[in-house]
């Protein structure tokens, strides 16, 4: 790094979203409240169950936007910034062996 304050110490988080609304909200609400503690560089990584953007879903149903713009104002209000696609965008699918997952 450019920086000559960097320590090389980093925090590494690993999240499960959960899938119902009410799991959902508490997770981002734990996460503003961790933020708001942290002072030292942190990775925040994991499956949140939830997209950012509309343009990351393929599929037949209707992704919840709702829960997109509950994401994506806990990732500002967290100041966090989505490291950018490298490969392919679409690493998994919810379709396995002709049935839905």
């Amino acid at each position: 790094m450019a920086n000559d304050d960097w320590k090389g110490l980093c925090l590494e988080t690993c999240v499960y979203g959960k899938c119902t609304r009410a799991e959902i909200m508490e997770l981002w609400e734990d996460m503003r409240a961790l933020s708001s503690s942290i002072t030292t560089p942190c990775v925040v990584g994991g499956n949140f169950n939830v997209l950012t953007f509309i343009e990351e879903y393929i599929g037949r149903s209707h992704p919840d936007v709702q829960a997109m713009e509950d994401f994506n104002t806990t990732i500002h209000d967290c100041y966090l910034l989505e490291l950018p696609f490298s490969r392919r965008l679409f690493t998994w699918t919810g379709n396995r062996q002709g049935r839905q997952v």
